[in-house]
């Protein structure tokens, strides 16, 4: 941290970092698997960050939320939301959520890099398949993958009777 740079530099926000002087997308954008390999450089006693707790802690946050505003969400028939999370991992390696976005990674005038154009190709191909075939994706389990697309949550039918939704069980064991 230099506290004489400009504090923008720290932000994540796509639009404030293209602002900055030689923004590069591909320095801004990292896969999960870039992500664990400059860790495996830069901090090796983290091995398997990125598995072990990142993800773990993406998708519980993901439902979180999704259950959080729900009331607040179109749910028409065979739709889905797609959010982007802003997170931070301090130097103690706690993870922080910071804000969910609609319509991430949406620029103007197209996709920004490879990640996010196939990222945007198989969530085509994704939604061309729930309209096709709607019935393939209500029985879908939590957990299955479709393409780079992982399902983390799934609302159940009216009249379900599967235990409902309880925020402070799925975080006790993130404490």
């Amino acid at each position: 941290f230099d506290p004489k740079a400009s504090r923008e530099v720290h932000l994540t926000n796509t639009h404030v970092q293209s602002m900055q002087l030689n923004y590069s997308p591909d320095k801004h954008f990292w896969s999960f698997a870039k992500f664990q390999t400059y860790l495996d450089e830069h901090h090796p006693d983290n091995n398997e960050f990125v598995t072990s707790r990142l993800i773990p802690y993406i998708k519980k946050i993901s439902v979180f939320i999704l259950n959080s505003g729900l009331h607040l969400m179109d749910r028409a028939p065979s739709s889905f939301q797609l959010l982007g999370l802003d997170l931070l991992v301090s130097k103690d390696w706690h993870i922080w959520f910071i804000e969910a976005n609609n319509y991430p990674l949406w620029p103007k005038g197209g996709w920004i890099t490879d990640f996010t154009s196939k990222m945007g190709e198989d969530l085509f191909d994704l939604v061309i398949k729930m309209r096709q075939t709607p019935q393939e994706f209500i029985n879908m389990p939590v957990g299955e993958w479709f393409c780079s697309w992982q399902l983390v949550w799934r609302e159940d039918p009216p009249g379900c009777k599967l235990n409902k939704y309880n925020p402070c069980h799925e975080f006790y064991s993130f404490l």
